[in-house]
């Protein structure tokens, strides 16, 4: 049976470039279980992945885990000290592990809320509650800030690839910091997905949130259904509202959405509330939209429901503008009440039969 072209645990400081990737199941796969940090992945084709099921995944990029996450109790020029916090976490399997001595080594500290906000420091130690990191502070975190200490895809420079003929494209999944993305074509994929993650079971601790934040993508071309899209995953409930924002600091710019005369029928992860509220209601075809935000409504309900109103937004504070989207595409730009507050300005060249569409009901219809 077909099987993943290239697969990759922990790429760190590594080159991939030049290389042509064809008739795998996936294509060109890195799955952290770890981190993925300092990679340069430049002119690669991956083409014709397998269609359908959990497959055809032409570049997958899948996020580690979220550690631990808590409040800063104090910051030294290259330490955080956290208030609270246990450092006995689930190992998945049933049982506990101890995070202390060399476990996090690596991993990556992200100021989450308070002062400080939106820094990330490396971690070299930890010693009691008292996190060394990599380099000092722009800013030290102040008393009470909320952090995390998360695997990821962390400042991989992604240039230059071509991903052609298979459902998903390029996955971003589960969070990742400060990559950039350039130069990529995406045609007759689903484009890129930008996707962060909250799979705690209950409100209060910030462990297992996959930040999705900082990442630049531009001077792309999308063609024949591929899209860009922002998704956050809230579960089982919108109540875990203490996460903050999931998609947060992301940039889009100088990009081409083509026509799209076929969009991918790929699979189970589609929301199937979008194409309820503003797709067939005006006779489109499902999930035709160039760039989308919004919440993954498998998971957490219909996004478009009153209680989105009093939530934190899952995805705020993108910035999207000067990117050009045919008139193949109905719908240019949405941004589902789940995501209030991104930066569209009106340097987008707009040739879709509709715009911007931001907050739709289905009762409004």
């Amino acid at each position: 049976c077909r099987t993943d072209c290239a697969a990759f645990r922990k790429p760190m400081e590594c080159l991939f470039e030049n290389n042509y990737f064809l008739n795998g199941k996936r294509g060109l796969v890195i799955q952290p279980q770890g981190m993925a940090v300092h990679n340069f992945v430049s002119g690669n084709r991956i083409e014709h992945c397998e269609r359908g099921g959990n497959a055809g995944e032409v570049e997958l990029w899948e996020g580690g885990t979220t550690v631990v996450g808590g409040l800063v109790e104090k910051a030294g020029l290259r330490t955080l000290t956290a208030d609270g916090v246990s450092w006995d976490q689930p190992d998945g399997r049933g049982g506990v592990r101890d995070l202390r001595g060399d476990t996090m080594v690596g991993y990556v500290c992200l100021i989450t809320e308070g002062r400080g906000l939106g820094q990330y420091r490396f971690v070299e130690g930890l010693e009691g509650d008292t996190l060394t990191l990599d380099r000092p502070w722009d800013v030290p975190p102040g008393k009470g800030a909320e952090f995390v200490v998360t695997t990821s895809s962390i400042e991989n420079l992604i240039l230059n690839n071509t991903d052609r003929d298979g459902d998903a494209g390029m996955q971003i999944w589960g969070g990742c910091l400060a990559n950039v993305i350039s130069g990529h074509i995406s045609d007759d994929t689903e484009g890129i997905i930008l996707h962060a993650t909250d799979h705690r079971k209950e409100p209060g601790s910030l462990a297992r949130i996959q930040k999705c934040w900082f990442n630049d993508i531009r001077l792309c071309r999308f063609e024949k259904g591929a899209r860009l899209q922002c998704r956050p995953m809230r579960r089982p409930n919108p109540a875990l509202d203490d996460a903050g924002e999931l998609v947060f600091g992301n940039t889009i710019r100088l990009c081409q959405f083509g026509d799209a005369p076929r969009l991918p029928y790929q699979n189970q992860w589609y929301a199937h509330w979008e194409r309820r509220h503003i797709i067939e209601n005006e006779g489109y075809p499902s999930h035709d939209c160039a760039i989308r935000f919004s919440a993954q409504g498998g998971y957490v309900g219909d996004p478009e429901a009153d209680v989105w109103d009093t939530l934190t937004p899952v995805a705020t504070c993108n910035i999207i503008e000067r990117n050009y989207i045919a008139a193949g595409w109905p719908v240019g730009i949405f941004e589902s009440r789940s995501t209030r507050g991104n930066i569209i300005p009106d340097t987008n060249k707009l040739l879709s039969k509709t715009g911007v569409v931001r907050g739709v009901k289905a009762e409004d219809e």
